[in-house]
């Protein structure tokens, strides 16, 4: 299990990542608009960062909470949070072993996460564990979508570009 780790290291990736983010997001802005339009409900976000996702969801349509590893994204997935108008909450952990009740979310969305994690198989294992059933993740793994349907007994991953088993 990869560890939450909160040294000089994730600090400065977070504000890196706060300041120059900015030209990623205008080019894949119409895309996340796409795969995250009808996200509704408790929703999981795997890894947000500095919150850049939240401007695609409706603050009306969505109880939204994360699991972040990087306690200094904090600061800046708050401030997001207060533009957009969305309450939030904030658990520290990893995506190997979420700090989540099993059944509990109705969708769960990352991006650019199962390219950095050590282990994504054992993150979308995660995932479904989490998902209540006949719901979906969704993933933007360098801009493309990975949609993840749970139903009792059968638990799929399609990934654009091939088959990620669960």
């Amino acid at each position: 299990m990869d560890a939450p780790k909160a040294g000089f290291r994730q600090r400065v990736f977070a504000w890196a990542l706060a300041r120059f983010n900015t030209r990623y997001e205008r080019f894949v802005s119409e895309h996340k608009r796409r795969v995250f339009a009808d996200v509704a409900g408790i929703v999981l976000e795997i890894g947000p960062g500095t919150g850049v996702n939240l401007r695609y969801l409706l603050p009306d349509r969505v109880r939204w909470m994360s699991v972040e590893p990087n306690r200094f994204m904090e600061l800046y997935l708050r401030q997001e949070a207060r533009r957009v108008g969305m309450p939030i909450e904030i658990r520290i952990g990893t995506a190997d072993a979420l700090p989540v009740a099993d059944n509990s979310v109705d969708a769960a969305i990352s991006t650019l996460v199962l390219c950095c994690v050590p282990c994504p198989q054992r993150c979308l294992q995660e995932v479904l564990r989490v998902l209540k059933h006949l719901h979906r993740a969704r993933s933007c793994a360098e801009g493309e979508p990975v949609a993840v349907h749970s139903r009792p007994g059968d638990a799929a991953v399609e990934a654009t570009g091939g088959w990620v088993p669960p």
